[in-house]
């Protein structure tokens, strides 16, 4: 494993923000990068919110602008519940974390699904899975919907069974071998859990009780597809304030209070980069992004912005949501940097 930074210590944790957070009137020079002057002045498209917890304080938010939606008007304030996309994947990665130590699945198992055992996708792991190294094909476009798989499973005809789509593709690389970013694959994991859970009753049940009730994300809503399985890839809703609760989870080993949700290895398997994005140059552990900077920096990134940053060194939680188009995400990116490095 990669030499890490230290996650902070919890004992140092004064409280826990289960039922909400502190503020803390901490001043840090952050003005000119909160609101709409910061998407005007870096063009960073439109900031929905912006919370960002120091120490486990919160000490600076912002919202703005409304909802979107072709029906009806809706200001951003801190009780509105934003949508996730890809957010969702690392949310994911904690809920099988909590299956792994229930010893429901496996990181190195395989022959996973029924559909797979009379072929090469039988030696796929969960561990290539998680890792986004299954080999399956997949094509994560967000503009050409001809080419486009993950278009065609969230808004196509598949959209009914999404993981059933993703598990019928095939295979075109050996498994560990090859990484292609792929919201299928996440989709696939959602379906293991949902089998060996018994069905979406049993799922929706054990998330909520070992997790989101647990660190008091009292606002998220899952979003499911007709055949009863979370679209992990995309579908989770909560406030920002929420969102920051998730990451304060990662950014304290796993611990909430005084119970370990997660075992710090877990965690330490999120941050750690195994593959390389050559699109993006940007590197990726087991379904969390890794900037692999001096801070230890590890990130849940969705579609047009929408980031739950975890920076272990300046015990630091950022979340942003918001709408930054593909073609000015680099913008974001060093927002992002710029953000921390005031917060040093």
């Amino acid at each position: 494993m990669a030499n890490l930074v230290a996650l902070p210590p919890t004992d140092r944790r004064k409280y826990w923000p289960s039922e909400d957070w502190v503020e803390s009137d901490i001043k840090f020079d952050l003005d000119d990068l909160l609101g709409y002057e910061a998407d005007k002045r870096l063009n960073l498209g439109q900031t929905f919110a912006t919370v960002i917890i120091k120490s486990g304080y919160l000490i600076r938010e912002f919202y703005g602008y409304e909802v979107p939606s072709f029906s009806k008007h809706q200001n951003i304030t801190s009780q509105t519940k934003l949508l996730s996309w890809s957010v969702a994947k690392s949310i994911l990665h904690a809920i099988v974390g909590i299956a792994v130590q229930d010893n429901l699945v496996e990181l190195n198992e395989c022959d996973l699904f029924d559909e797979w055992k009379n072929d090469d996708r039988s030696l796929i792991r969960l561990k290539d899975l998680l890792e986004m190294r299954d080999g399956l094909e997949f094509v994560e476009n967000y503009d050409n919907e001809t080419v486009s798989d993950v278009i065609k499973m969230l808004f196509g005809s598949p959209a009914v069974d999404m993981s059933g789509y993703a598990l019928s593709k095939p295979l075109i690389h050996r498994p560990s071998e090859y990484f292609n970013y792929s919201s299928g694959t996440s989709n696939i994991i959602s379906r293991l859990l949902f089998e060996r859970l018994g069905g979406q009753e049993q799922f929706d049940s054990y998330v909520y009780t070992r997790l989101f009730d647990v660190i008091g994300m009292k606002s998220i809503d899952l979003k499911y597809d007709d055949a009863g399985v979370w679209i992990a890839s995309s579908y989770a809703y909560a406030t920002a304030r929420d969102f920051a609760k998730f990451g304060f989870l990662y950014l304290n080993s796993g611990m909430w209070s005084n119970d370990d949700i997660l075992e710090s290895s877990w965690v330490d398997y999120a941050r750690t980069p195994i593959s390389l994005d050559l699109d993006s140059g940007t590197k990726y552990g087991s379904l969390w992004w890794v900037l692999d900077d001096e801070f230890g920096t590890f990130w849940a990134d969705g579609f047009e912005g929408q980031l739950v940053v975890v920076c272990p060194k300046l015990d630091v939680v950022i979340v942003r949501f918001g709408k930054t188009g593909q073609d000015i995400k680099e913008n974001l990116n060093n927002w992002v940097v710029e953000v921390l490095n005031r917060l040093r």
